[in-house]
């Protein structure tokens, strides 16, 4: 069988209360290396808690210490992880800030301030929720944040914890789905500080509703907190701000907080407020009560008293559901700025403000066109806002029709936006399309699953309903053919920009590039059947998944096949190749093959063979030209060529139609590969007088080697083909070899054309516990029938070992 993927160090004993994996304990773990930057790092240092202690020295600004380990740990087996630290015996405070890496050189988590004082050591635990989504942690990183060089620090009993190690997270922010958290412990990197005359400190522990709050200092009157994100944000996506504000002992503070649009200018109405003395107060704030705006680049908080002041804030959040206007207090020396919330609308609008369809109320003029389901308007629970749509469908295919009193121009238009709750259990399978007249006009539609629970935001850009040129009616259908259990929708709303967010809903069906996704995430393209032959199909399948929540599972005899047959014959030339990601089970690699059909019987193309390695997901893309350039299409068709002689099993996570654009002229293969983890199709063991076995797994470059033992005088291995390769369309023979614990000297290696021609020899050595590539020149060798490797001396007991034989071609680099 394959080698298990790599697990990670174990842990070692620990002494240490609560501790399930011990990092640094007088000595780092074993196999995590320093990978820090621009920072001394000590392993065992003598001013310890006890024993040893890491410590490091920034020899910069925003250098970092950075601990590595070989196999990422699963962020699902710990809660958090707990340190002592210490700022040393020189004086000051260090300013550092903590966060994680998922990978070697990416997935970075939010930012955690620490300020470490001098002279005495501290125990910090940091829960990794905290630092937001972190699947996995490959790095752990204590970075300088102030700037410059600081004096050294040191740490002690680092270690992992299985639980948050006693902190309350009882007041962190309650997110829900669509928010965008700016700070609530740890530093969001989404934006940068743009402050005028004011200092800012994220470390802050008191007043903090949990471990650390944000401390705003303004060093002058009229000076400001402003964030600036490092892209433009929608307020269609976001609605609205809400954040936690704390004046402090001495109060009132007296702010005013606007929008701008733009780096510099592109100013909004200002809203102001006051801020009593003592306690935290709660302030959301609809954008709406900014005026026209489009485009959130900076937020600012400005003094406005004309005097230095300081507050703190905590829980900040870009709201993605509409919020009520709720602030600590009215300015008392000023009427309030940008008019409050936006005026009702009047009778004549057809959408509510920010383009609202339903917002605790249906829009003006707006009707219930349903069928056969039963639909209120007033549902209190749940609910985004006062109240949501209750709807349950009493037959299958039922619908949620929502109807304007006029017809809205599509270009006006970028986005559907909408909110849906599915219930008490279960998934509700849904199908969102749009009609442009009240009795037909249908769009494409979009396929999705609400899970029950939980809000989930769909955001769809109109795009992806095909060529709109009006907007008459919204329609959320029902996807399964049977009645459902009540779910709920809220927050449907047209917005004007096209949102960069990523198409929440599965899509299937032609795509704006000229695409056609046929199969992804639990749906067929409208039409496509399943015509597979020996194979138990499921569409539906949970685990393994590549992208979304859903793949097929094809599980059949060893020549079944999967088949989906497309409901009109579609012409190959609006087609470039096909796309399919792929993941097999077995020990061995699978080999299969992917053919197309022009009819519904018959018509069979060139097949595409390839390999898929056992247990990991690939990608393949496959031109139409090498499938035969055929002129129609009918039938898509993948299947299990049984070399392995057992059931076939795999797993299928998208399959797509590519356009014209995507297929290139294939080059040809830089080499041939004769054994790559197998013996390549063609060719044969002819070995005499040798033990050979090709599924070596202890000693091999990567899944499995050829293991070699001359058992008699003379013996060889020789690998034969069945018919001759013709060498002048290749440079060299490579191939890696292993000579075991002792090694091997004076091995030969021979080439053999067909017929009665002289092999090309070349000597070699096997060294021992390494691998090493031996290439052999094909000069004067017109064609290729056969290679054989003896021991030059001819003498019996020798073992060695052999890896990736390949034909190269004169352009081929080496890997």
């Amino acid at each position: 069988p394959p080698p298990p993927p790599p697990a990670p160090p174990a842990p070692r004993p620990s002494n240490i209360a609560g501790c399930a994996y011990v990092l640094y304990d007088d000595a780092l773990a074993d196999g995590w290396e320093d990978w820090s930057w621009n920072t001394n790092v000590a392993r065992e240092h003598p001013y310890a808690l006890s024993g040893k202690a890491l410590a490091f020295r920034h020899r910069e600004g925003y250098a970092g210490l950075s601990l590595r380990t070989p196999v990422a740990l699963s962020r699902a087996d710990y809660e958090a992880i707990s340190f002592w630290i210490s700022g040393g015996e020189d004086p000051g405070v260090r300013q550092l800030m903590f966060f994680v890496h998922g990978t070697d050189e990416g997935e970075e988590s939010r930012r955690f301030h620490m300020d470490v004082p001098s002279g005495r050591w501290t125990q910090v635990v940091i829960p990794f929720r905290l630092l937001g989504y972190v699947p996995a942690i490959k790095r752990i990183n204590f970075q300088e944040r102030t700037g410059q060089g600081q004096p050294p620090v040191f740490l002690d009993n680092i270690c992992f914890l299985r639980d948050t190690g006693g902190v309350d997270l009882s007041n962190m922010a309650n997110l829900m789905p669509g928010d965008l958290l700016v700070f609530d412990e740890s530093v969001s990197n989404l934006f940068e500080n743009w402050s005028w005359d004011t200092t800012l400190s994220f470390a802050n522990t008191q007043p903090a509703l949990g471990l650390r709050s944000l401390a705003v200092q303004h060093q002058a009157g009229y000076a400001g907190l402003s964030l600036r994100f490092k892209e433009p944000l929608s307020p269609a996506q976001y609605p609205g701000l809400s954040f936690s504000i704390h004046a402090g002992d001495q109060g009132p503070r007296r702010l005013q907080l606007f929008i701008q649009q733009a780096d510099e200018g592109e100013e909004s109405t200002r809203l102001a407020f006051d801020v009593p003395a003592g306690g935290w107060h709660q302030v959301s704030i609809p954008f709406s009560v900014f005026g026209d705006v489009k485009a959130i680049k900076r937020i600012n908080l400005q003094d406005r008293s004309g005097q230095p002041q300081t507050y703190y804030l905590d829980n900040i959040v870009l709201v993605g559901r509409p919020v009520e206007l709720q602030v600590p207090a009215p300015p008392t020396d000023a009427p309030p700025a940008g008019g409050g919330p936006a005026a009702p609308p009047t009778s004549g609008q057809p959408l509510l403000a920010n383009g609202f369809v339903y917002a605790d109320q249906l829009a003006p003029g707006w009707e219930n066109w349903s069928w056969e389901s039963e639909i209120n308007f007033d549902n209190a629970k749940p609910a985004l806002g006062r109240r949501s749509i209750a709807v349950r469908y009493t037959q299958g295919y039922a619908g949620l029709s929502l109807r304007s009193p006029v017809t809205l121009s599509a270009q006006d238009y970028g986005t559907l936006i909408l909110w849906v709750h599915g219930g008490e259990q279960g998934e509700r399978p849904l199908r969102l399309f749009l009609q442009q007249e009240d009795i037909g006009g249908d769009s494409r539609a979009v396929l999705f699953e609400a899970p029950a629970g939980i809000w989930t935001p769909i955001t769809v850009p109109l795009s992806y309903f095909g060529d709109l040129t009006t907007i008459k009616r919204i329609n959320l259908q029902d996807a399964s053919g049977e009645k459902q259990a009540p779910f709920y929708v809220d927050s449907v709303q047209l917005v004007r920009e096209v949102l960069s967010t990523p198409l929440t809903a599965p899509n299937v069906g032609p795509q704006p590039d000229g695409s056609r996704v046929v199969y992804r995430d639990g749906y067929l393209d409208t039409g496509w059947e399943n015509w597979s032959w020996e194979s138990r199909v499921n569409f539906r399948n949970t685990q393994p998944v590549l992208f979304g929540s859903r793949s097929i599972a094809v599980r059949g005899n060893a020549t079944g096949g999967l088949s989906l047959r497309s409901p009109v014959t579609l012409t190959a030339k609006d087609y470039g190749g096909v796309l399919l990601r792929i993941f097999a089970t077995y020990d061995l690699p699978r080999r299969m093959q992917l053919y197309l059909q022009t009819t519904d019987i018959g018509g069979e193309t060139p097949g595409y063979v390839f390999d898929v390695m056992p247990n990991r997901w690939q990608t393949f893309t496959v031109p139409l030209s090498l499938l035969g350039s055929p002129q129609t299409l009918k039938r898509i068709n993948i299947q299990d060529l049984g070399e392995l002689g057992s059931p076939a099993e795999y797993y299928i996570d998208e399959i797509t139609l590519l356009p014209p654009s995507a297929e290139k002229p294939p080059a040809p293969p830089p080499f041939l590969a004769l054994f790559s983890n197998r013996l390549a199709k063609g060719w044969r063991d002819a070995s005499q007088g040798a033990r050979v076995s090709f599924t070596e797994a202890d000693t091999a470059r990567a899944w499995y080697a050829i293991a070699v033992q001359l058992e008699q005088p003379n013996g060889a291995l020789r690998l034969q083909a069945e018919s001759p390769l013709d060498a002048g369309n290749f440079e060299t023979l490579s191939f890696w070899v292993h000579g075991g614990p002792s090694g091997v000297k004076g091995l030969t290696v021979a080439l053999y054309p067909s017929g009665d021609g002289a092999p090309v020899t070349a000597e070699f050595d096997a060294p021992a516990d390494e691998w090493r590539e031996v290439r052999v020149p094909l000069e004067g060798l017109a064609d290729l029938k056969a290679l054989a490797i003896t021991a030059g001396d001819g003498a019996a007991g020798t073992t060695f070992y052999l890896d990736d034989v390949r034909l190269r071609r004169a352009s081929a680099a080496a890997p």
